[in-house]
């Protein structure tokens, strides 16, 4: 029996018997049947149990009353003391079944009811109901978010399997549009959205290579082909030739500066995690980019580039399910370039000298025939190689009703197609919602990941900033890549050292970023009256970052005296984040739709760096682990940068019979970036929709 077997606790004090009763349906599956008449329902009680059965609340809560009641599996019925129960409410049946999407899978958490009466219950984690229902009960309604609901005919019946189809949102889908969400057929400014599950239709190290080709009207790359590398993002094209033309990234409601915060160092390959580096595409429940003014408004001064909206996923109510996934993904270049072999440039140098009155340099003495050289040795085979690129995720989710929570961990092992260069990711990533009471709600998010990047220099164009690709392309095919002695041969004239093996600078040389990243967030929604909901929002990004450089003394830099280079540069930055919002919902007949939005935000950010460098080492044994073996140290340096901002944020959206839209945004901030003479900026805008589909004259074509 639901009754027998029901614990509850409660905790109420100088509340009414009517309150009590409104709390039990809350947190149960009890219905109450009384007329108010029959006893005081405003009466004041103290009520404090647990692990208490729904008999023993009552009898605390009814005493001194002129009633008593009667418990049928889940409807307790109240009635004068000694009036006769209803015969009518005890005839009751039972009836069973199963609800299951399309594919067969249960649905735990679909409500079933009784359709006309507030007589229902929620299928366990199986998909499995009991119900005990009147005898004149007709039909049943089954609904569950995102399917299609239905109404079975349940007469002379005891058990149904239920069958719930997907449901097609189309404009009714619901977007993320900044401090809050909209549905898409209300949108009067730009608004692109791609979904998660779109997402993970491919395998994918990084969200840009699941984003690329599915969004009209936003240019989207990678910034560095190496791995981890940067994304590149334009929405409105570039907008500044000095300036950033990046796009502001929300992660979960939390605004990221993406500006560099990658430590310095000797070498030549700074390393910026990107903020999309960190999130894994399995872990994304949706993607919104806002284009337009009219979008982009909400966020002030930092939109002007557009803004990207990141929705990661969260837990459902249901058992716990356990996702994992795993790729393995091969990368290799698609086309080297067409150079001479060592022959061929043999020949091609003597015929230069010929040309120019000289005398052959591959003349057989000095140096060997072109036709004893043979293919000599191809440089972009010795740099590049098949890399292989493993990708886990695994996730477990679940919760009830009113707690739903999820735990998500991924490991990125990407190998680079130039030999010794090598990314990892590895993350932790944990979320709570919980329904407080009926009119609170709170939630959390962590996201903690941890990246080490072992790079080789890929951008590199010469002289002092070599690369392996670079040199690779202009060392001559004529030597090899080690003597018989194993070492390095380098390429140079008989003056001066020009260039050093490519093989080298990947093997011998290091450049190795570790950051360490932690984005949380915190937020408690209430709702103070029906349709206006309060919200406060609280999060910190703290990012740490080391980078280690070491230039081995035997390294070949042109122009500079080397004995050996090493640096190590910290870089540590704190970001907070405080918002306040008030959202006002509410529809005015059949006719009218608003939503009203008012806030104040502040954020500040703080970034902190330190750097030291040595060079002459008499022994590359050490490396960068011990810098006070160079002779010759280099003044260190270090630095802070921190600034704050303030704003204040209005934004009203009106819809007049689903045809007519009008959305008008206003921000104010006070910025720490901003002039002297001007701390404070406004930035409103407009905008005006038309859906003319709706239009009596449209709304049946096919047009």
């Amino acid at each position: 029996s639901y009754s027998q077997k029901t614990k509850l606790d409660v905790n109420l004090s100088n509340t009414t018997i009517k309150g009590l009763f409104d709390y039990i349906e809350r947190n149960s599956e009890f219905v109450f049947l009384y007329r108010s008449e029959d006893f005081n329902i405003a009466k004041k009680v103290d009520i404090e149990f647990k692990e208490a059965t729904v008999y023993q609340i009552l009898d605390q809560a009814l005493k001194g009353e002129s009633v008593t009641y009667d418990v049928y599996e889940r409807q307790i019925v109240i009635r004068k003391a000694g009036e006769p129960a209803n015969v009518q409410q005890q005839q009751k049946r039972e009836i069973s079944g199963t609800v299951k999407d399309g594919k067969g899978i249960s649905l735990p958490g679909a409500s079933v009811v009784v359709k006309g009466t507030t007589i229902g219950i929620i299928t366990d984690t199986d998909g499995k109901f009991m119900l005990q229902i009147p005898v004149e009960a007709k039909k049943l309604s089954i609904t569950f978010i995102g399917m299609k609901s239905q109404e079975i005919d349940i007469a002379g019946k005891t058990t149904i399997n239920v069958i719930l189809e997907e449901e097609t949102v189309g404009i009714e889908e619901v977007v993320a549009v900044g401090y809050g969400t909209m549905k898409k057929s209300d949108l009067a400014g730009a608004v692109a959205s791609v979904k998660g599950d779109d997402l993970g239709n491919t395998p994918a190290n990084t969200i840009v290579q699941t984003l690329q080709g599915r969004i009209s009207g936003v240019d989207i790359k990678s910034a560095s082909n190496a791995p981890g590398g940067d994304v590149r993002i334009r929405i409105r094209g570039s907008n500044s030739i000095n300036a950033s033309s990046e796009p502001l990234y929300v992660i979960d409601g939390f605004p990221i500066d993406n500006n560099n915060t990658a430590p310095q160092g000797a070498g030549n390959n700074a390393f910026s995690p990107s903020p999309l580096s960190s999130i894994s595409p399995t872990e994304i429940e949706s993607v919104e980019i806002l284009k337009d003014a009219s979008a982009t408004a909400i966020y002030g001064s930092r939109g002007a580039n557009g803004v990207v909206l990141i929705t990661t996923k969260n837990g459902r109510a249901g058992k716990a399910k356990v996702d994992f996934d795993y790729s393995l993904n091969v990368a290799s270049v698609r086309k080297k370039l067409d150079l001479c072999n060592a022959e061929e440039l043999a020949t091609l140098t003597n015929e230069w000298a010929k040309n120019n009155g000289l005398p052959f340099i591959y003349d057989g003495v000095n140096k060997p025939l072109p036709k004893t050289l043979g293919q000599g040795t191809d440089w972009q085979d010795a740099i590049f190689r098949s890399a292989l690129t493993h990708n886990y995720n695994l996730s477990v989710s679940g919760g009830t009703e009113k707690s739903q929570y999820l735990v998500a961990g991924s490991y990125l092992d990407q190998n680079g197609i130039i030999i010794e260069s090598n990314f990892k990711r590895y993350g932790l990533r944990f979320n709570i919602d919980q329904i407080v009471s009926s009119k609170i709600k709170m939630g959390v998010n962590l996201n903690a990941n941890r990246t080490v990047n072992d790079a080789v220099p890929s951008d590199g164009t010469g002289y002092q900033n070599d690369s392996p690709l670079w040199s690779a392309l202009t060392t001559t095919p004529v030597i090899p890549i080690m003597d018989a002695n194993g070492n390095y041969v380098h390429n140079y004239s008989e003056a001066n050292k020009i260039l050093e093996n490519p093989v080298s600078i990947a093997k011998t040389r290091s450049d190795i970023t570790y950051t360490n990243r932690i984005l949380s967030s915190a937020f408690t929604d209430v709702e103070i009256l029906n349709g206006l909901t309060f919200r406060a929002n609280f999060g910190a990004d703290l990012i740490n970052s080391k980078r280690n450089v070491y230039i081995p003394n035997t390294a070949q830099i042109q122009a500079l005296p080397n004995k050996g280079v090493a640096s190590i540069g910290t870089v540590q930055s704190l970001t907070w984040l405080t918002e306040y919002t008030l959202t006002y919902k509410r529809n005015f007949g059949d006719d009218h739709r608003l939503t009203a939005l008012v806030g104040y935000t502040a954020q500040d950010t703080k970034i902190e760096s330190v750097i030291s460098e040595t060079d002459e080492f008499f022994t590359n044994k050490f490396e960068f682990n011990n810098l006070g073996v160079g002779s010759n140290p280099r003044p260190s340096g270090s630095g802070t940068i921190e600034n704050g901002l303030l704003s204040y944020i209005g934004r009203l959206n009106y819809a007049f019979k689903d045809k007519y839209l009008f959305t008008g945004t206003l921000r104010r901030d006070g910025s720490s970036k901003f002039g002297e003479e001007n701390k404070w900026g406004t930035f409103p805008s407009a905008g005006l929709a038309w859906r003319i589909g709706e239009e009596g004259y449209l709304k049946n074509s096919k047009i």
